[in-house]
């Protein structure tokens, strides 16, 4: 049995060992890109899987007589490609492999497997010097045939986190290892680098609103236009309104977002229609003693949502507005808006509406009612098919903002388990934390991605105590990418 503290072999320290072994017919030591044109009759040879470029020190080595082919990889692997091509002067030549783990993990024992069994070759056979190898390392547990699977996963590991090869997606992994895509979405849903950092989508499909009636439910936002200020009388915000219905729309200028302001704005709209519900986000202008005495007096139930889609209808018109406003500072050569606001709405509102194939004022006419609601909501089929189930384990996208850097994780580190499973037109979840905590919301399939690794070793972000009880020493400490719930005491190692 060999050491496990062994340093791993060199070019120069296997070519000296060779030399003092005397091993017959070999070749040489060679990295993969760089073999020989062209093979003898008979040669041996030990080839370094990583590239010129890198100092790799994963060892296999091969032999090739007039008997046949034959490559050994003490992890079990089949050969790598430019192997292959340099061993199979014809295609119809078949390699012998083994498939049997005689290393273990963390250990740099391959060169010296390498060396022990090209000295067996020149007396046995392939087959009975992999068994002498075997019996003469008496590694006992750490020799056992690799099952299919996992062969397939150390494939995977090797190339994904190769950095020459790897840290790919799913289409260029199965390419380059020519697995199955279904192994291929299993092991990389298993990996903390790929599910921490695979791309989340941004636009999707997602539930629709679907309103009754005109006034039975608002939504409001405000836009900011602080830096053009200075050109307009020192107002710096735009509270937005809009009727989730007809689509009728309200714009008023502010000059701060006090809740006296921002209450005082929407009053004035009140006073002309008023809503059944309110929906905005949990800004501190909407959450106030002065916002909260308005809908009460107005009988208007005021709510927010809680997923990153937010107050969707709210959010295009004030991308409509918007575009009309910047349209209009190329033409006057200034930012100046608040002569041109008031126009810009009524315009809006006059203007023909794709959804609802009218104009916003037409659609706030009560005889329009029935066909508003007929061209908003045309009959869609309810979705019977969930891509999770329920107590599968999550990550949820994170909340990122436009210029949020592509290369930082887009996925929570916290892990959460999906509870229900909410079908429909577009199927919802909703999720509860590893506390058992139910999380506020509806989550889109494309705001969760399954980690299938419940094997995974949770990360210390940082020791906060330390104490010693009944002689035992131990750790108070927050777990790396969890809230401060989750800290917890552990023993000292």
């Amino acid at each position: 049995m060999l050491n496990n503290n062994l340093q791993p072999l060199t070019n120069v320290d296997l070519m000296k060992l060779v030399q003092d072994l005397n091993i017959e017919h070999f070749r040489g030591v060679f990295m993969r890109d760089n073999l020989p044109k062209k093979p003898e009759i008979i040669e041996v040879g030990i080839v370094n899987l990583d590239s010129s470029n890198n100092n790799g020190t994963h060892w296999v080595c091969y032999k090739k007589d007039q008997h046949g082919l034959y490559y050994f990889d003490s992890f079990g692997l089949d050969p790598p490609i430019e192997i292959l091509h340099y061993l199979k002067e014809n295609k119809h030549n078949e390699i012998t492999t083994s498939t049997f783990q005689i290393q273990a993990f963390n250990t740099h024992h391959c060169g010296y497997y390498c060396l022990l069994l090209l000295k067996l070759l020149e007396k046995l056979n392939f087959q009975d010097a992999i068994l002498s190898l075997i019996d003469n390392l008496k590694t006992g547990s750490n020799i056992k045939p690799i099952k299919p699977s996992e062969k397939s996963k150390l494939i995977l590991e090797k190339t994904f986190y190769n950095p020459e090869t790897g840290v790919c997606g799913i289409n260029e992994l199965q390419r380059k290892t020519k697995r199955p895509i279904k192994e291929v979405k299993q092991f990389l849903n298993e990996q903390d680098v790929y599910t921490l950092h695979k791309p989340a989508r941004k636009n999707y499909k997602t539930e629709r609103v679907y309103i009754h009636d005109i006034d039975e439910q608002w939504q409001s936002d405000l836009v900011e236009m602080i830096p053009y200020a200075d050109e307009n009388n020192d107002f710096k915000y735009l509270l937005t309104v809009i009727d989730c219905f007809s689509k009728y729309a309200w714009v008023i200028p502010l000059k701060t977002k006090t809740g006296k302001e921002t209450a005082s704005a929407l009053q004035s709209i009140f006073k002309e229609r008023k809503p059944a519900k309110m929906q905005t986000d949990n800004g501190k202008e909407y959450y106030n003693k002065e916002m909260k005495a308005l809908f009460k007096s107005f009988d208007i139930n005021h709510f927010s949502t809680y997923s990153d889609k937010k107050a969707s209808i709210i959010e295009r018109f004030n991308r409509t507005l918007k575009e009309k406003m910047w349209k209009m500072f190329t033409y006057q050569g200034n930012h100046i808006w608040t002569g041109i606001l008031d126009k810009l709405v009524t315009g809006y509102n006059n203007h023909y509406h794709r959804s609802i194939k009218m104009t916003p004022i037409e659609a706030s006419k009560k005889e329009n009612t029935d066909q508003v609601h007929e061209n908003l909501f045309p009959d869609e089929k309810t979705s019977s098919n969930s891509k999770f189930k329920i107590g599968d384990s999550v990550r949820i996208t994170k909340y990122k903002a436009i210029f949020d850097k592509g290369y930082l994780p887009n996925w929570s580190t916290e892990l959460f388990k999906i509870d229900k499973i909410h079908l429909g037109e577009v199927v919802t979840y909703s999720i509860k934390d590893l506390a058992d905590e139910e999380i506020k919301g509806k989550f889109y399939e494309e705001e969760l991605t399954l980690f299938n690794n419940v094997k995974e070793e949770y990360k210390i972000e940082k020791i906060l105590k330390r104490r010693t009880r009944k002689g035992v020493k131990e750790l108070f400490v927050k777990w790396y990418g969890y809230p401060e719930k989750f800290n917890s005491w552990i023993e000292d190692a």
